[in-house]
């Protein structure tokens, strides 16, 4: 895959996690501050549903530097939520929350094939 797709996947992906046809079926996800990870479309979904929704909302992630090099990208992002208070492992309700985090994508059929997300899963405790 040409650079040119691969940004056009990870363009995509930051418009809108829940976009179930931009992951490959066996997908492997792993969030490092997590223990294990997530394969598949239906694991990951059921993930992106606890953090987007169920543990913060609103949130959303935006991309501010994408780096691709042929089927790979490179990608430094925010995440930013208000905590619910409803899933343990994450601050007060109502406690604003921005993230730093930078991902690994590789992307292949114009899916993201497989992910490493690297942040500090203490963050999510202390809030902005």
């Amino acid at each position: 895959m040409g650079g040119g797709d691969t940004r056009a996947v990870i363009d995509r992906y930051f418009s809108g996690h829940a976009e179930r046809s931009i992951f490959a079926d066996g997908v492997e996800f792993q969030m490092f501050g997590e223990p294990g990870r997530y394969v598949g479309v239906d694991a990951l979904m059921k993930r992106f549903d606890e953090i987007y929704g169920a543990a913060f909302s609103p949130s959303d992630a935006k991309a501010e530097r994408v780096f691709v090099d042929g089927g790979t990208a490179v990608v430094e992002f925010t995440f930013r939520g208000t905590s619910t208070g409803a899933v343990g492992g994450t601050a007060p309700a109502g406690t604003e929350v921005t993230v730093p985090m930078c991902g690994v994508y590789e992307v292949s059929d114009g899916r993201i094939q497989r992910a490493r997300i690297y942040y500090d899963g203490a963050a999510f405790l202390r809030g902005s």
